[in-house]
């Protein structure tokens, strides 16, 4: 009761805790929904051209399967487990899916369409339905479903991002 008594008594000493209460309140909010600087949008992806053996880095625009220095070149999904990073899986795309984004693609090269038409294409269902997955390694078949990744070592990994 003591706080209480005190802010009766002085009521400038109690606004003044108000208002630096509701400026703090203030800045929370703004400091939790001011943006955090530039966005960044994806425009790289990991491919490999051996298997899954490695793994490299180039333009999201290429739609596997394509040529890469003679030989044929898919998405690379990277993983980082205690062993370091590996290919997880590989995924291309139908003949279907690839034709719509290579259209796409080249609508919004010409300008006939902003280029974020094509990474909205990427991510439809329309074009996920025509991605294909495999291990990396072996005489896997090419399948539609998403295959489980587990690390070399066995051990817990997580996705890399490009």
């Amino acid at each position: 009761m003591a706080i209480r008594e005190a802010l009766q008594k002085n009521r400038l000493m109690g606004l003044g805790i108000a208002a630096v209460l509701f400026a703090f309140a203030g800045w929370m909010i703004a400091y939790t929904f001011w943006p955090s600087g530039p966005r960044v949008h994806t425009t790289g992806a990991f491919y490999t051209d051996d298997d899954g053996r490695s793994f490299y880095y180039d333009s999201i625009f290429h739609f596997p399967p394509y040529d890469h220095d003679g030989k044929t070149a898919v998405a690379a999904s990277v993983y980082s487990g205690n062993s370091g990073k590996f290919v997880g899986f590989m995924a291309r795309y139908t003949p279907e899916a690839k034709k719509l984004l290579e259209d796409e693609y080249a609508k919004a090269q010409s300008g006939q369409e902003p280029m974020y038409q094509v990474l909205h294409l990427m991510s439809s269902p329309r074009i996920g339905d025509g991605i294909e997955y495999k291990l990396p390694g072996g005489d896997q078949r090419w399948s539609r479903a998403r295959p489980f990744v587990k690390a070399p070592d066995g051990g817990d990994c997580i996705m890399v991002m490009p």
